[in-house]
């Protein structure tokens, strides 16, 4: 098992949730993404109103926010229901302005 988590900043940012995130690189293999303390220092980073992205040989994937909520800031579809869309406002009002 080996994953590394950083803080990422890129310049420029590709969307709203790669502002600044933290990501989790597999070292191994993309089944190291499955180990238990992998997985509680993942959900422990959840808990806040940063984008987690994990990364396997240059293939990214956000696990947080949930996939509604990426889809609709980053790909700028409806939300689905109105939970959805006032927790994207929130996500929203924080990374446009940073």
């Amino acid at each position: 098992m080996g994953v590394m988590f950083e803080l990422v900043r890129p310049e420029p940012a590709k969307n709203i949730l790669s502002k600044l995130y933290i990501r989790g690189q597999a070292l191994n293999s993309e089944n190291d993404f499955k180990h238990p303390l992998v997985r509680d220092c993942v959900e422990m980073f959840a808990e806040g109103m940063i984008p987690v992205w994990l990364d396997h040989n240059g293939t990214m994937t956000c696990v947080h926010p949930p996939a509604p909520i990426q889809r609709v800031l980053i790909l700028g579809e409806a939300a689905p229901d109105r939970e959805t869309a006032d927790e994207a406002q929130k996500w929203r009002h924080v990374w446009e302005a940073f």
